[in-house]
């Protein structure tokens, strides 16, 4: 959009000031032409109240930031001066970076200001330099957290009610993230002479952190957790080329490691991607694409409880935060394949659009379930994006050709028999793996729209 007749001044407070004699900290009333000029002062309650004499309209930052932005612009077509006043840095996980994305940054003037990130580095001794930032205030994603945790710096993150201390290390812990600590931070401020005081500073290990009783009733006003690995730094701490046998599986049964390296070859993975696993049995592909995918998203689906067990305590094994699992029955967990279908309708889809899906179960049985699993892969599968199909059924082959073929894909078929050694008479020997054909469908780039 093109700029706002006036720019809109948007200042950081920094963090609040515990002034002489006061009881508690507040923030410090800046100075400035800009602010004193001011026909309209925007902040939320504890930003507007040291100018409650300021002869300006008020209007509080609520929930509702699209009426926020309707008001500014109405105002800004009115020819009104108006400032934001913002805690902390307005540009770091700030209102400053809302409303350079709605109104153009060329319509803002950015005075920043110390974030209570910055202050928990500095509380902490902490290398600015070093730290990955993550917020999870007002936030359901958690995945950044896996990437930041996956890049082995110490990560800063910002939480909230729904992302408690507590619930950061059950999730780390479910994903055997252990070998951690965690400071957590509350309530962040400025002494008269500059330095820096925090109301509570706990410092913790993740089980330590999961069964602490937190003793306050209600949420601070502000709360950052250092997570900060207790080892040394090793990018992607699980290893690519898994050994079948540290594999946690049923009765033998997985994708095997001559396989799995054909396949993800096939696949293609680039480290943003986001990668289905379908019928995952133990999720040993699952597991390696998560590591190839270490900044993207992996989905293991599997409908059998007993195997969703084993892809969690793999999963906890090594360490794979960035791998999610879904309980479901395919194809009905994914998304319809065709234009019109209200099923699901109104539902936040669990699986998000893939560009890389593997499909290694599930297609053995009904013509017609197996034709819908595929319909409905395909067409969730972007633009660009590659489908590999693993399968051992001559019948599953010429099924799966027949459907990728007739959706237009790009296919090209492998067959891989490979074997391993297995001892035998103080010496080894050979043992055939079964023969297993790679079904590779690639989508043209220019595709879309549903099938």
């Amino acid at each position: 959009m093109p700029a706002l007749p006036a720019p809109i001044h948007v200042f950081g407070l920094g963090l609040p000031v515990l002034e002489e004699g006061a009881a508690l900290p507040r923030f410090r009333r800046l100075a400035h032409p800009a602010i004193e000029a001011a026909q309209v002062l925007i902040g939320g309650k504890a930003q507007l109240a040291p100018y409650a004499d300021h002869p300006g309209e008020k209007l509080p930052v609520g929930k509702d930031l699209e009426s926020l932005y309707a008001a500014i612009l109405a105002n800004s077509v009115e020819g009104k001066d108006q400032v934001v006043l913002c805690g902390g840095d307005p540009l770091f996980f700030g209102l400053g970076s809302r409303l350079a994305e709605h109104l153009g940054p060329e319509s803002l003037r950015i005075y920043p200001g110390a974030s209570c990130l910055q202050a928990a580095a500095a509380l902490i001794g902490l290398p600015w330099e070093q730290v990955r930032a993550v917020s999870l205030h007002g936030r359901h994603d958690w995945f950044p957290l896996a990437h930041a945790l996956l890049s082995t710096a110490p990560v800063l993150v910002l939480t909230d009610a729904a992302s408690s201390p507590a619930d950061i290390a059950t999730w780390m812990l479910q994903r055997g993230l252990w070998r951690y600590e965690l400071h957590v931070l509350d309530n962040m401020y400025q002494m008269p002479d500059g330095s820096i005081r925090a109301a509570s500073h706990l410092h913790l290990g993740p089980e330590q952190a999961e069964i602490t009783a937190w003793e306050s009733s209600k949420e601070p006003i502000q709360r950052v957790v250092l997570i900060r690995s207790l080892i040394r730094p090793q990018a992607q701490p699980w290893p690519f080329g898994l050994d079948d046998a540290d594999v946690v599986k049923e009765n033998k049964l997985l994708t095997k490691a001559p396989v799995r390296a054909a396949a993800l070859a096939a696949l293609s993975i680039e480290p943003w991607h986001t990668v289905w696993d379908l019928g995952a049995g133990s999720g040993a592909v699952g597991l390696e694409a998560a590591r190839l995918a270490w900044q993207g998203r992996v989905y293991a689906v599997e409908r059998n409880p007993d195997r969703i067990t084993l892809i969690r305590e793999n999963r906890r094994k090594y360490g794979a935060a960035n791998l999610e699992i879904v309980q479901g029955e395919l194809p009905a967990c994914l998304p319809p394949a065709r234009a019109g279908t209200t099923e699901g309708a109104g539902k936040k889809p669990v699986l998000p659009c893939p560009e890389r899906i593997f499909i290694g179960g599930g297609l053995g049985g009904d013509s017609v379930n197996a034709t819908e699993i595929l319909a409905r892969a395909w067409n969730a599968l972007a633009p660009g994006g590659r489908l590999v199909v693993d399968c051992v059924l001559l019948s599953s082959l010429e099924l799966t050709r027949a459907v990728l073929f007739k959706f237009g894909a790009k296919i090209s078929v492998s067959s891989l028999q490979a074997s391993t050694s297995s001892p035998l008479a103080g010496d080894m020997r050979l043992e055939a793996l079964n023969p297993v054909f790679l079904i590779l469908a690639e989508k043209e780039r220019s595709e879309g729209g549903a099938l």
